[in-house]
């Protein structure tokens, strides 16, 4: 015979257990209910064009559609053309006088409607090109050169401009990718190394193909363009040429055409992007979160910063370097 203490032991896990089971069965209850697999609704009279909608359908809609409807009527067509012209209509790039002027408008908008308003200032290391891109001498550029040092191409040092109001304007900023090493690198061999993956790189030493001491040329995506330049850089290239392929970044359909036709890349387009390879302000990571003297060199003692030379070009300037 079991003692009172076993009995009460037994007595309260079979409890216990019982407790178990109901709670389980409740759960498994609601959760067939709110299954998003289940086509049963919450509510028999809820229902779409005359068919019943599952639990997610239903949550998805418009809490109240009187206020949805008063922000949709709220909402200004014109306006927002307005502001999306003022923000892209001049080049403002961190750090230079158009970024300034982009915040000042901004925050004299916001004053309006808001009860506070202000800019913050920092003090961080930025990387630009040559402004304005100046002559051949200094402006970043691909050539080709041919055995007898004959200039056969050389990549276009600004774009064609595709607005009336960006002519002959000198504030635009050039291609080039910034953190970059500054130089020159000359190869009597370039090779094609898809996206710059290290399956790629894996992919060409695999069948013999040596990059080591040779320019590379990589299309944009699938990674970050600083890993690509981070990857050719370990492979052993001299220098990588980035460009925009057509078939990324222009696949029109029903014959449209690009940009300012419509949103497709255009051929002339170049990106621009940091090569960059941490995060927030390049000189936080050699002082440690404290302010560094502006008497420091920061771009000899950076070791985030690729010492190794990129390029960028658009898909229209690759065409023509192929086919010179």
């Amino acid at each position: 015979m079991a003692s009172p203490a076993r009995r009460k032991f037994i007595v309260l896990a079979f409890v216990g257990l019982a407790l178990g089971v109901a709670v389980g069965i409740i759960i498994g209850y609601f959760i067939g209910i709110y299954s998003p697999d289940d086509k049963q609704t919450v509510s028999p009279t809820t229902s779409v064009g005359g068919k019943p909608l599952s639990y997610w359908s239903m949550i998805a809609q418009d809490g109240n559609k009187e206020i949805a409807t008063k922000l949709i009527k709220e909402i200004n067509n014109d306006n927002i053309k307005k502001n999306l012209r003022f923000l892209t209509r001049d080049p403002h790039v961190g750090g230079r006088i158009g970024s300034k002027t982009t915040a000042e408008e901004v925050l004299k908008r916001w004053k309006v409607d808001l009860d506070e308003a202000h800019i913050v200032t920092y003090d961080v290391l930025l990387s630009y090109p040559p402004m304005p891109p100046g002559d051949n001498t200094t402006a970043n550029k691909v050539q080709l050169w041919s055995s007898e040092g004959e200039l056969k191409f050389q990549s276009q040092i600004t774009e064609a401009p595709l607005d009336d109001d960006l002519k002959n304007r000198s504030d635009v900023v050039p291609p080039f990718n910034a953190y970059g090493k500054a130089g020159d690198v000359n190869s009597t061999e370039l090779i094609y190394v898809n996206y710059g993956r290290v399956e790629d790189f894996q992919y060409l030493k695999n069948i013999s193909i040596n990059v080591t001491g040779k320019l590379v040329i990589a299309r944009y995506g699938k990674i970050y363009r600083g890993d690509k330049v981070k990857f050719a850089h370990q492979y052993g290239a001299l220098g990588m040429i980035l460009y925009s392929d057509p078939k990324d970044y222009y696949a029109p359909v029903n014959n449209e055409k690009p940009f300012p036709d419509s949103w497709w890349f255009p051929g002339t387009g170049v990106q621009r992007g940091s090569t960059y390879l941490a995060n927030g302000d390049p000189a936080l990571h050699i002082t440690h979160h404290f302010p560094l003297p502006t008497e420091v060199q920061k771009m000899n003692i950076l070791p985030y910063f690729l010492k190794f030379l990129s390029n960028p070009l658009g898909p229209m300037m690759l065409k023509y370097c192929w086919t010179t």
